[in-house]
């Protein structure tokens, strides 16, 4: 049931039918954080990816957007949904000069089908030219992102005759995850194409509430989940023209392509 959300998060209007049956009333908090937490480390993949790239030199200021997506990978709890990867688009904008650099990106979406979603990210950086003989930079970067989602849900319970028969039971949903990254990146400066490799640190916390009416019993239970956890990450990735392509590796694999114009 609880894996529904996490699957409607970053791709509203979708289907999915990962459930974890709450209905029983027996499911331990072991259980539930177990099933959570690959949920958790797909949208921290996501959330964190494309923080910073390398742009055009000097001081100007940038607007432009980024989309990204995590593939989902074939195994459970994933397995059973109708999804194929998790996507995030979200608008960016940012400014740089004497080698320090700063970025805001967020994305606002309501829907009363589905839930509201709110993502806000923003990042500091400094970065120089080494003091080599081949076009090199090397950059500084820290970073926090938010997710936030709640939304309310009913779920068709299918029952049996003897038990509980079909039944209608809503439920509120809420759901909370940042990121808190740094990283160092090394790029090369060949005309316009500028590659880069980026490794990194991210501290991931997130937070899940679940308020439903329990279909044995008819009183308000509630379900919560609080992880954290800390993990290295890296990303190669091609940068021209204002033009983006990058592949990160954290929990697991991202893919992100963006674009932006400088003034």
């Amino acid at each position: 049931m609880i894996a529904r959300v996490f699957l409607l998060v970053l791709i509203p209007l979708s289907t999915a039918f990962a459930q974890l049956d709450l209905g029983t009333g027996n499911v331990s908090q072991s259980e539930v954080d177990g099933y959570l937490d690959p949920f958790y480390r797909v949208i921290a993949s996501g959330l964190s990816q494309g923080r910073f790239a390398p742009g055009r030199e000097g001081a100007g200021i940038e607007a432009g957007f980024q989309a990204g997506m995590v593939p989902l990978p074939d195994r459970d709890p994933f397995r059973a949904t109708t999804l194929s990867a998790l996507p995030l688009f979200r608008l960016r904008a940012g400014g740089r000069a004497f080698g320090v650099m700063a970025m805001g990106r967020g994305l606002v979406w309501k829907d009363p089908r589905v839930g509201n979603l709110a993502a806000f990210g923003a990042g500091l950086g400094y970065g120089r030219d080494l003091p080599v003989t081949l076009p090199l930079r090397c950059d500084l970067s820290l970073g926090l992102d938010k997710l936030s989602f709640s939304s309310e849900y009913t779920y068709k319970y299918r029952g049996s005759a003897l038990g509980l028969f079909d039944q209608d039971i809503p439920g509120d949903y809420t759901l909370s995850e940042q990121v808190l990254g740094g990283g160092l990146t090394v790029s090369a400066r060949l005309g316009k194409w500028i590659p880069y490799a980026r490794g990194g640190f991210d501290w991931a916390s997130g937070s899940f509430r679940y308020l439903y009416l329990d279909p044995q019993n008819g009183k308000t239970r509630r379900v919560t989940s609080d992880l954290s956890f800390p993990g290295g990450s890296g990303a190669l990735g091609l940068y021209w023209r204002g033009f983006r392509l990058e592949a990160s590796v954290g929990g697991y694999l991202a893919l992100e392509a963006g674009w932006s114009l400088f003034l």
